[in-house]
């Protein structure tokens, strides 16, 4: 089907405007063919070992960084070559090509990993790919544990650890998950990081830390200025305020969501019934204070609920007479709740936990009977699937992710 047409519209002459839509395409198939056979090419990228042959003006239509290069006289637009860096996004960057910077960070986004985060975060805000570094960056702190025992956190400078060390939002269960980390780093170099040892151990809640684990560190500590900093005349962490709380993800809460309570029904005499809630309480350990968070979409009891990617998923239940089928989820940084698709079956009275980043639902009160089918969610997808069933149905049971 052809694309080429002529204008409604005329001039003052009289004339109409013909326009070729595949032209620009042909164009661009030529230029490529004249630079696979070196024709008219004018100038060589170098980077490393690899020469490729270009023309000044393609590059200049496609990087303003050679548009300048080669418009106001600089020495390279005299030059037959130009030296290019090796790594693709640094050249990317260098080169002022948003769209090739763009599809490096969604690759490395999609390589992040415990053994790798830390490196990527340095990299990416050092060539200014401030997305790409932050979400690096809460990546590792997300999964601190794993990342503090990589060799990476060896390599950082003072002031990049010192960051790390003083975040809230790193997930730890403890605070030693904190100072294992700060003395591994320490001790790497201790006779060139030993000067930075009491502004490392700073940043550490030490009086968090139980005296006994902080009795078996100093002991196995080799370099004496990094016991002197764990020492005080009191033997226990004065390099910090006493009063230190945990940081913001390792604090703990108990959520109770739903249920049923004692209710008075309007009638004469008044009747006691069962209230179904769809109301969430949250329970503060550290501050022994309740709470009240934004109800659910549906009250319900009965429900399975698990935690997965620090939300909080809440699934079927019933209401009244009638089992469910549907969820809802709740993002604590926002105090919102969310639908999500319903189960394949209604069910109420099952096993629901989170396992490998996906929802597990198990059995149950399914219809009139026990259930035995197993069901999977994808929380990406918000998807769920049949996956399986158990030996023998059941309802009522306690199903929990063991490892």
């Amino acid at each position: 089907m052809s694309t080429n047409t002529y204008d409604k519209s005329t001039n003052k002459d009289g004339a109409r405007t013909y326009k070729c839509c595949d032209y620009a395409t042909k164009i661009t198939l030529n230029l490529h063919h004249l630079k696979r056979d070196g024709r008219f090419c004018d100038i060589d990228l170098i980077s490393g070992s690899t020469t490729i042959r270009a023309h000044r003006v393609v590059l200049a239509a496609s990087s303003e960084y050679f548009d300048a290069m080669f418009s106001v006289g600089l020495e390279e637009s005299h030059k037959s070559n130009v030296a290019l860096p090796s790594h693709l996004l640094i050249a990317a960057d260098m080169l002022q090509i948003r769209e090739l910077v763009t599809g490096c960070g969604e690759f490395l986004r999609r390589e992040l990993h415990p053994s790798n985060a830390i490196g990527i975060f340095r990299f990416t805000e050092a060539h200014n790919c401030i997305a790409l570094a932050k979400e690096a960056l809460e990546y590792a702190q997300a999964n601190w544990s794993v990342v503090a025992t990589g060799d990476e956190l060896l390599e950082l400078p003072l002031q990049q650890l010192v960051a790390l060390l003083s975040s809230e939002q790193l997930k730890v269960e403890n605070e030693a998950q904190v100072l294992y980390p700060a003395l591994r780093w320490l001790e790497h170099d201790s006779v060139g990081r030993r000067r930075h040892c009491f502004e490392v151990l700073s940043h550490v809640r030490l009086p968090l830390i139980s005296p006994e684990v902080l009795d078996k560190v100093i002991k196995n500590v080799q370099d004496p200025s990094i016991s002197v900093a764990l020492k005080t005349k009191s033997g226990r962490g004065a390099l910090v305020p006493l009063g230190a709380e945990p940081r913001a993800r390792a604090r703990r809460s108990l959520l109770v969501m739903g249920g049923s309570c004692r209710g008075t029904a309007a009638t004469h005499p008044p009747l006691i019934t069962d209230k179904t809630l769809s109301t969430v309480l949250k329970y503060d350990i550290l501050k022994s204070e309740w709470e009240e968070l934004s109800p659910m979409g549906i009250a319900r009891i009965q429900p399975g609920v698990a935690t997965l990617g620090g939300r909080v998923y809440v699934v079927g239940g019933e209401q009244g007479s009638q089992i469910l089928a549907n969820g809802e989820v709740y993002d604590p940084q926002t105090d919102k709740w969310t639908n999500i698709s319903p189960m394949k079956e209604a069910r109420c009275e099952f096993g629901l936990t989170a396992w490998n980043g996906n929802l597990y639902a198990f059995g149950g009160w399914v219809g009139c009977d026990m259930g035995a089918s197993v069901e999977v969610y994808d929380p990406f997808m918000n998807e769920w699937e049949t996956c399986g069933r158990i030996p023998e149905p059941r309802f009522g049971m306690g199903v929990v992710t063991f490892e």
